[in-house]
């Protein structure tokens, strides 16, 4: 019996929590799945994504920008696996290697991807804290706890261009580029053209 009130409580709390995450995209304007969009004042958007080619050669691609449209940082991590749902998961856990400690003095952060299984999967185990049953997978996430909120968001292909780019980008090497920096000329031009377009698809025509 307690097992089926442990159960319904789960399904409970991921339906209650997955009610909360659309009412707050609703209320932020995000929730329409037409371009790339920013993410509300005083948070940020992460997008993410991961490359596998059929000798195992891989690249995990990540990039955050602000509710200006600005990249904050942009990276990529040279890697070898055989699992194209790993490495998209892998996209997710290395963010933690970019965050910075001020971030988490936000409203919150918006996790994007366009493998549909992983942000469900993400989504579920946040909000249920189904780390507690796989400790190993929280040692993993448990840089999620400390931003006040966190939304995982499945988007298209297309509108996940940025991060597409750094994954395939980082099978041939590793990389972080900060634009903060000013270091624009290491920053390929077809990368720059990419958030132009995404900044340029919010402009009313």
């Amino acid at each position: 019996m307690a097992r089926f009130i442990a159960l319904g409580s789960i399904i409970h709390g991921v339906f209650s929590n997955s009610l909360e995450q659309r009412f707050t995209l609703q209320s932020f304007g995000l929730f329409q799945n037409a371009s790339w969009c920013p993410p509300p004042s005083n948070w940020l958007k992460i997008n993410v994504d991961g490359a596998l080619r059929r000798n195992n050669a891989g690249g995990i691609g990540i990039i955050i920008r602000d509710s200006q449209c600005t990249m904050v940082v942009a990276a990529g991590w040279k890697i070898s696996h055989w699992d194209s749902t790993q490495v998209e998961l892998m996209a997710i856990q290395y963010i933690n290697r970019i965050i910075q400690d001020c971030m988490f003095d936000l409203d919150g952060v918006i996790i994007e991807g366009d493998n549909a299984s992983v942000i469900d999967f993400m989504h579920k185990c946040h909000h249920t804290e189904t780390w507690k049953l796989r400790p190993e997978e929280g040692e993993r996430f448990n840089w999620l706890k400390s931003f006040h909120k966190v939304l995982f968001i499945h988007t298209n292909r297309e509108y996940n261009k940025a991060a597409h780019f750094c994954a395939q980008r980082a099978i041939e090497d590793s990389f972080v580029w900060d634009i903060g920096d000013s270091r624009y000329t290491c920053i390929p031009q077809d990368f720059l053209s990419i958030l132009e377009d995404d900044r340029n698809s919010l402009t009313p025509s």
